[in-house]
């Protein structure tokens, strides 16, 4: 029986998110939408793209693949939060809000170069997530 590695699985886990959000896009131009709905699309790239980062650990330097990777799976959660306050409420998240990845980021670069812990990292962003 065949296992996939954790590599396969966020290989097959960006197309998915690529193709559904080329799939929104679609929708998006071509059909009438609601507050939301695009940034809920352009959230589900951003995510994809987290994923290949992922993916290509190892191949590509640690900026990308996990520094970038990380800050880039926030802002996708943060897009998405914002996109669900516009399509319940039609309120947009305050702008300052996003000023929340720098320190995100930091962090992500503190314990990736210095203090090196995947398990604080996991926990940054468990903490900001919730």
């Amino acid at each position: 029986m065949w296992t996939p590695d954790i590599r396969t699985i966020f290989l097959v886990i960006f197309l998915i998110n690529a193709f559904l959000a080329l799939m929104l896009f679609f929708c998006y131009k071509s059909q009438k939408t609601y507050d939301g709905f695009a940034i809920w699309a352009s959230s589900l790239l951003l995510q994809s793209f987290a994923y290949l980062l992922f993916f290509l650990r190892g191949e590509v330097p640690a900026l990308l693949s996990i520094l970038a990777a990380n800050t880039l799976t926030v802002l996708g959660i943060m897009m998405r939060i914002d996109a669900i306050r516009r399509f319940f409420w039609s309120r947009t998240l305050p702008q300052w809000h996003y000023l929340f990845l720098l320190p995100v980021f930091g962090s992500f670069a503190y314990f990736t170069y210095v203090a090196d812990s995947m398990v604080l990292r996991a926990a940054i962003s468990t903490l900001f997530i919730v």
